[in-house]
């Protein structure tokens, strides 16, 4: 950047409080905002990913769908690396709440909006339920800083939020040239969608605008090509980035982090120098860590990264043999395996049986022979995956098992 010049850039973010895809953008977006803040105009623009889920649908359950959601973010969870839950506990019917909820924060300070969005993400992607209501936002943001929470209630109903709510919909309905242009079938490509019969931009989709023009960054893309786009749109503006934080001073900005987020804003091996009183939690499908301050807003057990780590390999291991077991072509389950009194079904049944006998354990109840049965059903897959879910969900729920003997 030339001695005593300051350049800047307009950042337009197109987003949704419950895409994962922008969940998964959220440590890219970090680095950035640390890197070059100073000199970045960021706008949030939220865009409603559904509107009604249960529309044609009189048997719509918001328990009975989070499955089939759950599933879905598990698949893009293996490309961001960042976490799904497990458990998801409920769907919301509508993110429509969630935007308002935000745009009402907003009135407050972008700060605060944006940090109403982030703990909506949060518990989402990390405890399995999308907040929709009063209660569900207020239990949600407990503990943000800066948040009057009887002005943001009063906020929610008023014709100025939901004025800037609509308003920012109707943006994300008005896709630029480059993202109707955009053609190819890449995963997590940003091309243009369509929501209830509009045209939309994918999210997230973030808009660059400066001296050098207009560039669009649509869908999961690498950070390059954040850094190439705010070149395109202001040359020389990435030049002389801020450093990046030190572990304290990424706990300090932002106090919760997952596990990649800190590698990609910190460093590898920053798990190694977390603050004193940080909290790992994990919850079936990896590790994040809070701050004393953050953990006590969210009333988490106090669980060492070490503990936390034991539960993550246990769920891992898990989810790889989950991996073999989906695998299984539907016509071979009475094939041999080399023990030669089992076939296929056979020790399928053994592994969900195992999982449920640790279930059972954890729970403290006895077990007897009628537990020594056919666990597989009708769909052995299926099976296996409810039982590693239970087993990994009671671990969860409760760390202190760690410490336990079981009776099995």
């Amino acid at each position: 950047m030339p001695t005593g010049q300051k350049l800047t850039v307009n950042v337009d973010e197109y987003t949704d409080p419950i895409c994962s895809w922008a969940w998964g953008t959220e440590p890219k977006l970090r680095l950035m905002q640390w890197r070059y803040g100073s000199r970045l105009r960021w706008r949030v623009v939220l865009g409603g990913l559904v509107h009604d889920a249960s529309q044609g649908r009189d048997d719509w359950d918001p328990v009975r769908a989070a499955a089939p959601m759950q599933k879905y973010w598990r698949g893009s969870s293996a490309y961001t690396s960042q976490p799904y839950p497990m458990p998801m506990h409920r769907m919301a019917r509508s993110t429509d709440p969630a935007g308002l909820a935000v745009k009402a924060a907003e009135r407050q300070s972008p700060v605060v909006g944006a940090a109403v969005l982030r703990r909506f993400r949060e518990s989402t992607f990390v405890f399995g339920v999308t907040p929709s209501s009063p209660e569900e936002f207020v239990a949600s943001a407990k503990g943000i800083v800066g948040l009057d929470v009887d002005r943001w209630l009063v906020d929610l109903t008023s014709e100025e939020a939901a004025s800037a709510y609509r308003s920012d919909w109707e943006e994300t309905r008005r896709p630029n040239d480059h993202v109707r242009h955009l053609v190819g079938d890449d995963v997590g490509i940003g091309s243009m969608k369509q929501t209830d019969g509009h045209d939309r931009y994918a999210f997230p989709t973030l808009v660059f605008r400066g001296p050098g023009g207009e560039v669009t960054v649509p869908g999961w893309m690498p950070f390059g090509a954040y850094i190439n786009a705010l070149e395109g749109a202001c040359a020389g503006i990435t030049a002389d980035p801020r450093p990046d934080p030190t572990v304290r001073e990424a706990f300090d900005r932002w106090g919760v982090f997952t596990e990649k987020e800190l590698a990609d804003i910190c460093g590898a091996g920053a798990t190694a120098a977390l603050p004193e009183g940080t909290v790992a939690h994990f919850w079936g499908a990896g590790l994040v860590f809070f701050s004393a301050s953050e953990a006590a807003a969210r009333e988490l057990s106090q669980v060492s990264a070490d503990e936390a780590r034991c539960l993550a390999d246990f769920a891992e291991s898990m989810e790889l043999a989950y991996g073999f077991v989906a695998r299984i072509p539907a016509g071979s389950w009475r094939h041999s395996t080399p023990c030669s009194e089992w076939n296929l079904r056979a020790l399928v049944n053994h592994m969900v049986g195992s999982a449920r006998m640790v279930s059972y354990g954890v729970r403290g109840q006895s077990i007897g022979p009628e537990f020594y049965r056919n666990h597989l059903g009708d769909d052995p897959v299926a099976s296996y995956r409810g039982a590693i879910d239970e087993v990994v969900s009671l671990y969860r729920s409760d760390p202190s098992v760690l410490g336990r003997s079981l009776p099995l």
